[in-house]
Formats: structure tokens, sequence, C-alpha cells
């Protein structure tokens, strides 16, 4: 099991602005994990209209950071993953 000094439980659109803090502030690769229940990259929220509801499948746009960033930078992200458990006295997520 990977052990990480950050984690960051959730993947909305804090996680992803969270992470690229953490990359400007210069975190080490391999230090933070994104842990998200959700099946696709930190996004923004966009309210609906009719201009989004007939965009294309293309929902590049409506992520925080380019899909490559995370890699890119060493940044590990769990998608439909769910965390069980936080015991916060051991530092360990299940």
């Amino acid at each position: 099991m990977k052990s990480y000094k950050y984690v960051i439980l959730g993947g909305g659109t804090t996680a992803g602005y969270a992470a690229k803090e953490f990359v400007e502030q210069g975190i080490p690769k391999g230090e933070l994990c994104i842990v998200s229940a959700e099946s696709m990259l930190p996004m923004n929220r966009p309210p609906l209209s009719k201009g989004y509801l007939k965009d294309d499948d293309n929902d590049d746009w409506l992520l925080i950071n380019e899909k490559d960033f995370y890699q890119l930078r060493g940044v590990d992200v769990l998608l439909e993953t769910c965390a069980r458990a936080v015991n916060f006295g051991d530092r360990q997520v299940d």
C-alpha cells in the first residue's frame, strides 16, 4: 500500500484548486493523493444551460487542471474510490 504525506478526500472543485496550490507551493512528487468517488478529474460544476447541454462529449473544458497536470507533477488521483474510514491518530485512510 502506498503512503502519502497529504491526502485530499473528495474530487470536487476544491480538490482541483488545492492540488494546484500544493504544486505551486513546491510539494515534492509522490506526496499528494486525491481520493474521489467521481469518475472524472476535479472540474468546475457549470450551471445548467442550453449551451452546456448542447455541447459535444468533450468535457475537458470543465477540468480545473489539464488531464496530464496530475501525472506530470506526481499527484496520484484515485477515481471511483471511496474512503471507508479515517483514523487521524494513526494518520491512515481506509
